[in-house]
């Protein structure tokens, strides 16, 4: 009874954070949709670098793949893994901050952060805010002219 009680917060973690990431759902990206093309290829009978390019996503093909074989060729099968994935992921985050922070409301506030920040999907998706630093620091002094001295 113990050790069920110790794994029922994540479990509980597990079934928030799955029906948080599906009712807030909007659609993927655009990009998303290379990883179910390459997962159709697979399921066609092609490999990755032996038939087409692969950038070095083996296994978001691999998922994909499987998704659309136990699902069906439609996205239910990706967004079972993909916020699937998002869940697992927040579910061992609890027991892993509680052991490391010695603290239920540290390991929840880990949790929250963690289901509540969205990944960036893409890389191009804020380029203003991903940019402004480096700008910034390029206008800064980095280092000092030495004086001329004779």
């Amino acid at each position: 009874m113990v050790r069920l009680r110790g794994w029922l917060p994540a479990a509980t973690i597990l079934i928030a954070v799955f029906a948080f990431r599906y009712l807030s759902y909007t659609g993927f990206p655009n990009d998303h949709f290379v990883y179910l093309a390459r997962a159709q290829q697979i399921l066609l009978g092609a490999w990755p670098v032996r038939d087409f390019v692969d950038p070095g996503f083996l296994l978001m093909y691999l998922a994909s793949a499987a998704g659309l074989l136990i699902f069906g060729h439609n996205l239910l099968g990706e967004v079972l893994i993909v916020f699937g994935g998002f869940a697992v992921a927040a579910a061992l985050t609890y027991p892993l901050a509680r052991a490391a922070a010695a603290s239920a409301a540290a390991a929840a506030c880990a949790v929250a952060l963690q289901a509540l920040a969205y990944p960036r999907r893409r890389p191009s998706s804020s380029p203003a805010a991903a940019s402004a630093p480096g700008r910034w620091s390029s206008k800064a002094p980095t280092t000092r002219r030495p004086k001329n001295r004779r």
